[in-house]
């Protein structure tokens, strides 16, 4: 199964990030809320080599206008570790920064657990 993006609630999405390596890293979960255009709620697991996932987290984004913009908030929760959270603290605000300068906007940079 190859990427996959099912934004209803029920709805499954999976995506492959490809590192600088090469090295293909597959993530998926399940949206539990999709309430256009002002809430996403989904789980997030990394599938790991052995067929496993990794223990699910929850992602909360939600959106509201601000100041003739959108402003975004990104939380998500329940990690197994605190190497596991400061890993994907990195890797989202690595994300973040690279959405900003693909929109020509900058970012507060406030990182939230």
């Amino acid at each position: 199964m190859g990427d996959r993006l099912e934004a209803w609630p029920g709805g499954r999405h999976r995506a492959c990030l490809i590192a600088p390596d090469g090295e293909e890293h597959w993530v998926g979960g399940k949206y539990l809320e999709v309430e256009p255009p002002h809430r996403l709620v989904f789980t997030h697991a990394w599938e790991r080599g052995t067929g496993q996932t990794s223990p699910e987290t929850l992602v909360t984004i939600t959106f509201r206008e601000s100041d003739g913009g959108t402003e975004m908030t990104f939380r998500q929760s329940g990690f197994e570790s605190a190497s596991s959270l400061a890993g994907h603290e990195s890797g989202w605000s690595e994300s973040f920064e690279r959405l900003s300068s693909f929109v020509g906007t900058e970012s507060e940079g406030r990182n939230h657990a």
